[in-house]
């Protein structure tokens, strides 16, 4: 299992989950990578209050590439 965590802007992040979460929906789909938004308790300490973290897990590395492709 292959995982890696992205701060991103509260403002972002319905740019990668989509409308209704389809984008990330498709992400799932076509990865078959399991990705969620943490609470804000599992927020580390360095984020700011403007910031979110989303975690993806894959169950092989070649599948982290194809979900940075997806992102662009």
């Amino acid at each position: 299992v292959v995982g890696c965590r992205l701060l991103a802007a509260n403002g972002q992040i319905g740019g990668v989950m989509g409308r209704g979460g389809s984008i990330v929906d498709g992400i799932r789909r076509n990865s078959g990578a399991r990705i969620r938004v943490l609470k804000r308790e599992q927020i580390p300490a360095c984020a700011t209050p403007e910031e979110e973290l989303i975690q993806v897990t894959f169950w092989n590395i070649f599948v982290l590439g194809f979900f940075f492709l997806e992102m662009k």
